[in-house]
């Protein structure tokens, strides 16, 4: 029995070893130099006393190069946040000439800003939030500053620090240089970064879930009101826009502001939804906030200006021929908001409908004698939509191949009693 128990730490010493090692978890990716390997040297360090002014502590790192003007590159993956000129009408009161200031997001959380001055031209037209790369060029070294193209001997002027602004975070005043250390006043030693921090990618941007859409829990048809919505964001701090959908098969274009307004043309409980984009990364998209409303009243065609309306006095063509509220009209309504809103295909049927059908329907408002010949059009693709509705879209197809036939006939008799009438 002992020796038995002897075996017991061995055995699962035995058994521990067959366990495959957890695997490595991948570090980084970590922030980098802003100019390619072995190009520069350090001339001013950061704190670096006297490098300009004596007791002056330096901001940032200055590189210079070892032969010729290198290529300044992007510290860390981020976006552009600030943009300065020696062509800005205050470009002679600063010495930073052609900068460039970049937002990083920490993997620790919080955010960075690093800075790249003294450049002789970007490495394109840069636009504010756009995404830059991590090695990606933002110009080319050169020794720009106080208006001038050339006031510096060629090095780049390269900062981290906790605001995206020109000069120090903490009051603004000090560009450059400070007169304590640099760290007092928000500035961050990049060589406590490079190939020691860790930033967040590119590829790992979001935007949070908006609040919940704020409006009428119950409403009549043909009524517009209002819901608002907001709070989302992205993380990489762009732009966010936002998506209403009313549940009917409507929806508005994606919009900068977080509230819309709405009239539902039939009675019965609807989800409204609201989402948010990024406004630089469109397809970044939030997961959907939603709220209900109660629509109660007889079936109307929306208003004019209400969303998804198609304007001109908000009248569909079967409403222009038969009038609102007759049985053609609602199947066809049924038809809209069970089947057609249902799918991609419906829906862009839907939006081209409502933008190109409010001409077809003034001039049967004021042709009435052209409404017959749109009825008998109409017809067979009510009874159609009624049948899919009802029956399941295989009866639909069948009916709706049926209506196409029986419309066809339709309009060619309904064109020689036209005909006839006028004596032609």
């Amino acid at each position: 029995m002992a020796a038995v128990v002897a075996l017991i730490p061995a055995l699962f010493l035995a058994l521990l070893a067959l366990v495959p090692p957890l695997p490595a978890q991948a570090a980084g990716p970590f922030f980098g130099l802003p100019v390619p390997e072995g190009t520069c040297h350090i001339g001013c360090n950061f704190d670096g006393l006297g490098c300009y002014e004596p007791g002056l502590y330096h901001s940032a790192v200055d590189y210079v190069p070892n032969a010729g003007a290198v290529n300044v590159l992007a510290t860390a993956d981020g976006t552009v946040a600030a943009l300065f000129t020696i062509n800005d009408p205050d470009a002679a009161q600063h010495g930073m000439g052609n900068a460039v200031v970049l937002r990083h997001l920490l993997a620790s959380g919080g955010v960075v800003f690093s800075l790249y001055g003294h450049l002789d031209h970007f490495d394109h037209a840069f636009h504010i939030g756009e995404r830059v790369s991590q090695g990606a060029p933002v110009g080319v070294m050169g020794g720009s500053g106080f208006g001038q193209p050339t006031f510096w001997g060629t090095h780049v002027h390269f900062e981290l620090k906790g605001a995206g602004v020109l000069g120090d975070p903490a009051t603004g005043q000090y560009e450059g240089y400070t007169p304590t250390p640099a760290e007092n006043w928000g500035y961050f030693d990049p060589n406590a970064y490079i190939g020691q921090v860790e930033f967040v990618p590119l590829s790992q941007e979001w935007v949070s879930q908006p609040s919940t859409p704020a409006g009428p829990g119950t409403t009549t048809t043909g009524q517009a009101v209002q819901f608002s919505s907001g709070g989302a964001a992205c993380n990489w701090g762009h732009p966010v826009q936002y998506r209403f959908d009313w549940g009917d098969g409507q929806a508005t274009a994606w919009q900068d502001a977080a509230t819309a307004s709405h009239a539902w043309g039939r009675p019965g409980r609807f989800t409204v939804s609201v989402a948010a984009r990024c406004a630089e990364d469109t397809g970044v998209v939030s997961e959907a906030a939603t709220s209900g409303v109660e629509v109660s009243g007889d079936p109307v065609d929306p208003p004019s200006g209400s969303s998804g309306d198609s304007g001109g006095g908000g009248c569909f063509i079967a409403t222009a021929a038969w009038g609102a509220g007759s049985p053609e009209v609602w199947r066809l309504r049924r038809f809209r908001d069970a089947c057609l809103s249902q799918a991609a295909p419906g829906r862009w049927f839907i939006a081209n409908y409502y933008a190109l059908s409010p001409p077809a329907a003034r001039r049967l408002r004021e042709n009435p004698a052209l409404r017959p010949l749109v009825r008998v059009a109409l017809l067979p693709l009510s009874f159609a939509a009624g049948a899919w509705v009802r029956w399941g879209q295989w009866v639909g197809w069948l009916a709706l191949l049926a209506a196409l036939w029986l419309g066809g006939l339709g309009i060619d008799a309904a064109g020689v009693t036209v005909r006839a009438r006028s004596g032609r």
